[in-house]
């Protein structure tokens, strides 16, 4: 029961997400209870990557999912989803309480300065949120819910937090 433990994995595995999701979706419509999914992109990752190599990226990947780890609650699950995005399951979450999260998480990482050996570096994030009703009642639906939302908080200029539409 990966409920009610809070972890990061830092490899990506779509897989396992998937069968988180499918556990949470199946709780959700059970009981009637919310479920959200927020995605998370560093905002410019690439070009952090190609100023400062790879070694800095990794610094950041690890410093950001270690914020995020640790500003969760127990029965969020947090997964790195792809090179530089990340997925939070937010069991017992409408969008409402998931929006304040982001923003939450949003506004501690523009605030913090991450630093590397000498480096120092502003980072921000671009997050999409897309909670479980009954016409985003299946993972895909979801997924690409969050992920127009994260696409639509990058094309309004990054650094915010963008909800699906219901």
């Amino acid at each position: 029961n990966v409920t009610g433990v809070r972890r990061v994995l830092f490899r990506s595995n779509r897989r396992y997400f998937h069968s988180v999701m499918k556990k949470e979706l199946n709780r959700a419509r059970r009981y009637g209870a919310l479920l959200s999914l927020i995605l998370i992109d560093i905002d410019y990752f690439k070009k952090i990557n190609d100023t400062f190599g790879h070694s800095v990226g990794d610094a950041v990947l690890k410093r950001l999912s270690k914020i995020f780890k640790d500003s969760a609650r127990k029965v969020d699950i947090v997964f790195r989803y792809g090179g530089d995005e990340f997925a939070i399951v937010c069991p017992i979450s409408g969008t409402r309480s998931a929006r304040i999260f982001a923003e939450r998480l949003r506004k501690t990482i523009e605030k913090k300065q991450l630093r590397y050996n000498r480096t120092k570096l502003t980072v921000t994030i671009s997050v999409g949120i897309c909670k479980y009703t009954s016409v985003s009642s299946s993972i895909k639906k979801i997924v690409e819910g969050a992920d127009k939302a994260l696409y639509l908080a990058k094309q309004n200029g990054r650094n915010q937090v963008c909800v699906a539409e219901e």
